[in-house]
């Protein structure tokens, strides 16, 4: 989503190909890499999977409010706390 979180996908997509082998379970199917962002659905009652991709107006929605959010994280923080 933001340039310093290029390699997010990735490593999720690495993470997750040698997690489906070292499970010995079987790949039927993959939707990676790209530009969109996907949201999914997993019943894992009946196994079934639900994927839509986001498109473009979305994703920069997305681009927004993390860089917003990222902004905020760099802000100090001064709430009240009690000690005891």
């Amino acid at each position: 989503m933001l340039s310093a979180m290029t390699h997010v996908g990735a490593g999720n997509v690495a993470f997750v190909e040698e997690y489906i082998r070292h499970e010995g379970l079987s790949l039927v199917g993959s939707d990676v890499g790209g530009e969109c962002s996907r949201k999914i659905r997993f019943y894992p009652k009946t196994g079934r999977v639900q994927l839509r991709r986001i498109g473009y107006m979305r994703n920069e929605t997305v681009r927004t409010r993390e860089a917003a959010y990222m902004k905020q994280l760099e802000q100090p923080s001064y709430g009240g706390a009690e000690l005891f």
